[in-house]
């Protein structure tokens, strides 16, 4: 078996996953630290907690795969300066996982980590060009071009989530340009852009759920975000052709 782990800006997510891509088991831990060594320790307890879930049913764990949100170098190790990470710079972050607990490492981006899932055992089985986008704090991209992951010249990822949308995106992005998409459509932009027209909101799941509820404000806030990401989406089917995104 391996551990799959999605190291988000808020919250850690990890599973233990079969070759088939069945998942027997699963932790998710939120966090409010923002120190990457505290981070990281939190990361580890997790990983333990998934070890010993292997072992209740005799099984071991053979390898760790590790995505993480922003620019990665696969090749080093190296987490490189995350925006929604802010003041992580350049970590190792692969040699200090594997150091602490003696097992192989992969690190990835998270949104390739997606997009290779969705390859493996989702929508894209069998297709050859494709993208996966994901929505959090940030958004993601993961790009599968004629078969093969598109990292990019410098092999260090894309971010098409800092592609300029508007002259003014709800809030200054942490990259620090104004009208990134991911001002607009991610699930900190929902939040944000609920809270301005007047929502008593925290999370994403929260204007949901209110939406659900057919709260008026909530389904116009709804209606304005899936634009947003309607034109998002449109932009990158432009420029990918994608078979799916």
């Amino acid at each position: 078996m391996v551990i799959g782990v999605d190291l988000g800006a808020t919250n850690i997510h990890a599973g233990l996953v079969d070759e088939e891509g069945r998942i027997s088991g699963e932790v998710i831990r939120g966090y409010d630290c923002t120190s990457k060594h505290d981070v990281i320790e939190v990361l580890l307890d997790v990983l333990s907690s998934l070890k010993d879930k292997a072992r209740s049913v005799k099984k071991s764990v053979k390898k760790i795969g590790l995505v993480c949100p922003g620019p990665v170098d696969i090749d080093n190790g190296l987490l490189i300066n995350a925006t929604n990470l802010p003041g992580w710079g350049v970590v190792p972050i692969r040699d200090m996982i594997s150091d602490a607990t003696g097992m192989d490492i992969h690190l990835d981006n998270d949104a390739v980590g997606a997009v290779l899932a969705e390859a493996w055992v989702g929508k894209a089985r069998g297709l050859n060009t494709f993208m996966a986008v994901t929505l959090g704090t940030g958004v993601g991209t993961g790009v599968v071009l004629d078969g093969k992951v598109f990292r990019g010249g410098r092999r260090k990822g894309t971010e098409w989530g800092h592609l300029i949308m508007s002259n003014k995106g709800l809030y200054r992005c942490a990259c620090g340009n104004d009208g990134c998409i991911e001002t607009m459509c991610s699930a900190t932009a929902l939040v944000r852009l609920a809270q301005k027209k007047g929502l008593n909101v925290l999370s994403a799941k929260d204007v949901c759920k209110a939406a659900a509820d057919k709260d008026i404000i909530a389904l116009e806030v709804m209606d304005e975000f899936s634009y947003n990401l309607a034109r998002a989406l449109y932009n990158y089917s432009m420029v990918l052709g994608p078979e799916i995104i």
